[in-house]
């Protein structure tokens, strides 16, 4: 789901940014190695919705997803060489 909405990045910033905190928050339930830092209170939410932070966030979560995939990855050539 995360790279669904990373491949197909919203123009829309808010939009992006509301994606991508319902995916974190709501999917996810907001895991202890999220990428992402939220908003704590209303002032922070201020000045969160803004290109700058979904541009940060975009690029948190690719970093993320380029790991959990590595993992993944050489955690399954592990197993196999197991097998």
């Amino acid at each position: 789901m995360l790279k669904l909405l990373v491949d197909s990045s919203s123009l829309d910033y808010f939009e992006g940014l509301m994606n991508i905190l319902d995916f974190w928050i709501t999917q996810m339930h907001a895991p202890n190695d999220c990428p992402l830092v939220f908003p704590a209170n209303r002032e922070e939410a201020k000045n969160f919705f803004n290109q700058a932070s979904y541009d940060t966030c975009m690029n948190r979560c690719k970093a993320w997803l380029s790991t959990e995939i590595s993992e993944i990855v050489m955690l399954e050539s592990q197993i196999y060489k197991m097998l």
